[in-house]
């Protein structure tokens, strides 16, 4: 593979996901255009039981998950490094990793990608005529770079896994973009009817190196594809550079994502910490946490971690009937003093 090969693909993918391109998520060959699986945008009764065997799947595959109704909201552009800092979170939360459910639609995508393979349907229905063609010409397209052709009905997925697992009161990580603050708030008010204590994660990247990030880990999982690696044979998984940039409206130097997780931190109650990380040093893989704030009640401000720790000493010194130390006094007067 020449590097005037992996060019002439990488521009073919940027044609094929521009608007009315055959990668877009309401492209004809989408999964949600099948009329066997979908009427109306509803579910067939075939796709809704198939919709239930995935989501039983994904319960089992985590049997050590706890159920204290705790739930973590990993927010940021993609290449930010989220799933680096979600490892840190929650070793300083204490227990395993394996104690969470992690819900990603990412995940849902492969699984839809796989039993399409599996059952004919990838070529029979998902690959696009104008991708046949090169393909058959001799240039591999690979599953991931098809992706947001079930990005719809993963989303619907990830969302029925989502309400699972709150009805379950299982500790959760729900590891997503969160551009839009409205949904953020909606999502919030979900978790606070059911009980949940949140924490908000968000993690920032400039534009320039979530594009570059996002194009190096396709890139990756290209080249190993076509290398045979094992367990690369879904290839990287492609993301048009327009979606980080529409992450940056109107060149702003900071992301909606972050907007959107401040106004779930601020908003919401039941939101007991948020914590904030930024790629300060794009030649590091793991962000820097440079803010965390805290509540100490349900419903009370959002204060600066190090200000929380002193207000509940104190608090809870308070509350002991601990008599507060004061400062040795002598009856001398501060005049005679030489």
């Amino acid at each position: 593979m020449t590097p005037d090969e992996i060019e002439r693909h990488e521009s073919h993918l940027t044609e094929f996901s521009r608007s009315g391109g055959s990668l877009r998520a309401d492209a004809p060959t989408a999964t949600v255009n099948n009329p066997v699986w979908f009427i109306g945008g509803d579910l067939t009764f075939e796709r809704q039981q198939f919709h239930a065997r995935v989501r039983a799947e994904f319960r089992e595959e985590q049997p050590n998950v706890l159920t204290d109704r705790k739930a973590i909201v990993l927010a940021g552009p993609p290449g930010a490094g989220k799933s680096i800092v979600l490892g840190q979170v929650i070793a300083a939360a204490g227990g395993s990793a394996d104690q969470w459910r992690v819900i990603d639609a990412d995940h849902f995508k492969d699984v839809l990608l796989r039993e399409a393979i599996a059952d004919g349907t990838y070529e029979g229905w998902l690959v696009p005529d104008d991708v046949r063609v090169l393909h058959d010409g001799g240039e591999t397209f690979y599953p991931r770079e098809l992706a947001s052709l079930v990005h719809d009905e993963s989303s619907q997925l990830s969302k029925g896994a989502r309400s699972d697992a709150i009805r379950s009161g299982d500790r959760i990580v729900l590891d997503t973009i969160l551009s839009n603050p409205e949904t953020a708030v909606k999502m919030g008010r979900m978790l606070e009817l059911a009980g949940y204590e949140v924490t908000v994660v968000e993690v920032e990247v400039s534009l320039d190196v979530s594009r570059d990030r996002t194009r190096d880990r396709w890139l990756r999982g290209y080249v190993e594809a076509e290398r045979g690696a094992a367990g690369s044979e879904l290839g990287g998984r492609w993301v048009p550079s327009a979606y980080p940039e529409s992450l940056f409206p109107n060149g702003a130097q900071q992301s909606t994502c972050l907007d959107a997780a401040t106004r779930l931190a601020t908003e919401n109650g039941h939101v007991f910490r948020f914590e904030r990380y930024q790629v300060v040093d794009p030649s590091k893989p793991s962000p820097e946490k440079i803010d965390v704030q805290v509540r100490l009640s349900v419903g009370s401000a959002l204060l600066d971690e190090r200000v929380a720790l002193t207000a509940k000493r104190a608090l809870d010194g308070t509350a002991s009937g601990r008599p507060r130390r004061t400062s040795p006094r002598t009856n001398r007067d501060p005049g005679l003093s030489r």
